[in-house]
């Protein structure tokens, strides 16, 4: 049989959640937030509350930034900028809110400039495909056959 169970440490109240079999044998811990976020609220239930809705809410903005690549109006390139626009902007002021970072000048830098990259890379691997898909396409075209192309399922 499997327990979770919801403890708070008595010595600096960071909420636990532990599971654990019936042997009591304590098998994964996670502490629900960073020791400064936990004591801006009353209890350390409320915490968890905060941190549950924090988390729901970065699910929501990921969700919904992925249809972005569905807007085909849009070109490859605007589709990544708008996405990482959305994605950066709701990501950074829940990850701050959630206390997960530093509020220093260095390490919002530092974490802008690996997001950067990260969107980099996600732009030309976007493009290398689309460049691929292109030339395939033309090769149909002029000869005057059939390409059958797997897509992706593109909705969640």
């Amino acid at each position: 049989m499997m327990e979770v169970i919801l403890q708070v440490d008595e010595t600096n109240q960071i909420p636990k959640i532990i599971v654990s079999t019936s042997q009591k044998t304590p098998y994964f811990e996670h502490l629900v937030s960073s020791p400064s976020f936990v004591a801006k609220f009353e209890t350390p239930l409320d915490a968890l509350t905060v941190a549950i809705m924090i988390w729901g809410a970065m699910g929501v903005v990921f969700f919904f930034s992925h249809y972005i690549f569905l807007l085909e109006k849009l070109s490859i390139t605007q589709q990544t900028i708008y996405h990482f626009i959305a994605t950066y902007c709701g990501y950074t002021l829940l990850a701050l809110c959630a206390g997960w970072f530093p509020n220093t000048l260095s390490w919002f830098i530092f974490y802008t400039g690996i997001f950067v990259l990260v969107y980099c890379i996600i732009w030309y691997v976007s493009m290398t495909e689309a460049k691929k898909l292109t030339a395939e396409l033309n090769v149909v075209l002029i000869s005057g056959g059939f390409l059958v192309i797997n897509l992706p399922c593109l909705l969640p």
